[in-house]
């Protein structure tokens, strides 16, 4: 009997084992998505400035995002004031949302657009410093 008893643990032993072994947990794969953060466009314009004029420059965004206006270049005079801004396009004409009236080369404002559209950025004269036709270039970056 005490044999009988022995095999009986010994053939208990080996089934818990098993039974513990095939009911490890097994991980499944999860859903995960991964966002892709679009690239960002860059544009670079340039006209003249006429005194008291303005000029205008369109682009259109694919999503919504940062949009960044720069006052690159401002020749013959860099230190000239003049009014840059970030529009949004309504038909030909651009309705101004962020506008700085005192920005000098180098300056930049920045907006945010809530989904893909068509945009403007605008430099004007806006207390009357330019003398002569001034070129000048804006780098707008934009989703």
């Amino acid at each position: 009997m005490r044999r009988f008893r022995s095999r009986q643990l010994v053939v208990l032993a080996v089934v818990a084992l098993s039974t513990w072994t095939c009911s490890s947990t097994s991980t499944t794969p999860s859903n995960s998505t991964t966002t892709k953060t679009p690239a960002s466009t860059t544009e670079v314009f340039s006209s003249p400035l006429t005194p008291n004029g303005a000029v205008m420059f369109t682009f259109t965004t694919a999503t919504s995002g940062l949009i960044t206006v720069s006052l690159t270049s401002v020749t013959p005079d860099s230190t000239l004031a003049l009014g840059i801004a970030i529009g949004v396009l309504t038909g030909t004409s651009c309705e101004l949302k962020i506008t700085n009236d005192t920005a000098v080369q180098g300056s930049v404002v920045t907006g945010v657009g809530g989904s893909a559209s068509n945009f403007c950025a605008r430099v004007y004269d806006a207390s009357g410093v330019v003398a002569a036709p001034t070129s000048v270039s804006v780098t707008v970056t934009h989703f």
